[in-house]
């Protein structure tokens, strides 16, 4: 079984977010999509290949003496919307985004008919 398998599928995307957004400023859209859908596919299969190979996850850390621990659990109830929620994200991580916006201004891209002054 992998260490830490539900820390890092609940923490890396939200500590790999700002390299995301850098990736995207300095390199492009491409590259950024295709890091994020990475970092996806990854903590998709921490997910998918624990909750396939044991029937419940239980992970469990100290925090500070003052409000204890805190722990993760992926039993049958809520492995099945987790996979779902990482597989619905990683899909649409994999699909190249549109832009809505066009050079007149419009957010739906027709045309309004009014000209600006």
């Amino acid at each position: 079984m992998m260490e830490h398998a539900l820390l890092q599928a609940v923490f890396l995307p939200l500590l790999l977010s700002p390299a995301a957004y850098l990736i995207g400023r300095r390199a492009g859209p491409a590259p950024a999509m295709w890091f994020t859908f990475a970092v996806l596919l990854y903590c998709t299969a921490m997910v998918v290949l624990p909750a396939a190979g044991v029937g419940a996850q239980e992970e469990s850390y100290p925090w500070t003496s003052m409000f204890g621990g805190f722990g993760l659990a992926l039993d049958g109830l809520a492995s099945p919307f987790a996979i779902m929620i990482y597989v619905l994200c990683t899909i649409l991580r994999s699909t190249p985004s549109r832009t809505w916006c066009t050079s007149s201004g419009s957010s739906t891209g027709r045309s309004t008919g009014r000209r600006r002054r």
